[in-house]
This record gives C-alpha cells, structure tokens and sequence, in this order.
C-alpha cells in the first residue's frame, strides 16, 4: 500500500477543512464528490508503552509519559502510572488532542516543573473536530513530585500531545452525516477518532453526532 508523508492524516483533513470554510453556507444542495472512505483495517505499526523504572529522573518521567500517550490500545494505563495518584485519577486523555510538528518536544527542566515546548500545527477537539492553527510555539508546564520515593507527575495537561505521525497512528478518519434542510441529501462532517477498537469508535461516532455538526458545517444542516 502507498503511504503519504507522515503528516497526510492530518493535512488531508485540514485541507478539506479549508477547502469548506469557502463555501456557500445558504443555497440548494448538490451532489458531491465522495468523501474520505474509511480503511477497512489499521495497516499501522503501534509503539508500545513503556511504564516508569524506578529512579528515572523528572525529565525522563516526563519524556516516558508524553511516549506512553502515543501507544493506544490499553485505556493510557501505562501512561497513568507515571502521574500520583490523584492525578491518575482525573486526568482525562480524551479531552483533545494538540498536535504538533515535530515527533518530540524539546524539555527543560525548572526546580520541580518540566516544560513541554513544541510547535503546534492543529488540534482535535473532544468530538472528533479538527481545527487548523498558523504554526506557532506553545509551552505546557507539567509540575512533578515525589511519590514513596519515585518522581511523578502531579498535574498533566488535558488531553494529548501528539505529533502528526503519531497522530496517524492512533487516529482514523470517519464520516458522520448529518441532513441538509431539505432533507434530500446526508451531508458528510469529518471527524478524527481514536483507534481503540469497534466498540469505543460506535461511541465515539454517537458522541460526535450528538456533539453536532461542526462550526463550518452548522449553518447548511439541521
């Protein structure tokens, strides 16, 4: 099978994206090309999570993290056991993803906090919804602790911090429809959703319906 570069996930999507952001919102309905067509199996290779050795450091805490969120397939288990565990507990993974250029942020370390910098390129939202972003440098603090004896961290960013590869990897793109005001044609909303396996992408796909369609399609469905 031919592959693009690894960013063709989400440039695909955010070239769609800014190809609707020019049309009509108002008008009647034509027939279109088809949209994006779902591959019939997950032909990529998933990296595996690693879990925290004892007296690793806050920056390798950090780094083993931020590695163990790109391995999908265990509910992010491994990747809570590299917070305490009051945060292990609330941190939520699908609150959305910031995507970023490069496949490693840069670390730096300041007392007991170690920054994340990184160029962001886009981000997904809660439902699937892929918003496009002019490159720009952000920075995420992840403030460390120690717990019995062993560095954790104590308050993770929501979400994920993924690069466009590892973003490829642990999403698949899908359609939902929703109907035009006339009622005549299902009208295709693309939406990025973990590959976490048949019965989590159902949910998934009924949490972005029930979401709603997104900013650029709203105003021509109902």
């Amino acid at each position: 099978m031919n592959r693009a570069g690894p960013a063709a996930l989400l440039a695909a999507v955010l070239l769609l994206l800014a190809a609707c952001a020019g049309a009509p919102s108002s008008g009647p309905v034509q027939p279109g090309m088809q949209g994006p067509v779902p591959a019939a199996a997950d032909p990529l290779v998933r990296p595996l999570a690693n879990p925290p050795r004892p007296g690793m450091s806050q920056l390798e805490i950090v780094a083993g993290f931020l590695s163990a969120t790109a391995a999908v397939g265990d509910s992010y288990q491994v990747a809570r056991e590299y917070l305490d565990p009051a945060a292990a507990q609330t941190w939520d993974p699908g609150a959305g993803v910031r995507v970023m250029a490069d496949e490693r942020a840069a670390l730096s370390q300041s007392g007991e906090v170690v920054t994340a910098t990184f160029q962001q390129i886009g981000s997904v939202g809660a439902a699937g919804v892929v918003v496009a972003t002019a490159a720009a440098e952000q920075s995420l603090p992840f403030p460390t602790a120690q717990v019995a004896g062993e560095w954790r961290i104590t308050a993770p960013p929501e979400g994920l911090l993924l690069s466009s590869i590892s973003l490829e990897r642990a999403y698949e793109l899908r359609n939902v429809y929703f109907i035009e005001p006339s009622g005549a044609f299902a009208v295709p909303d693309p939406r990025l959703l973990p590959r976490t396996g048949d019965e989590a992408l159902a949910t998934g796909l009924v949490d972005a319906l029930l979401a709603g369609p997104s900013a650029w399609l709203d105003p021509a469905v109902m």
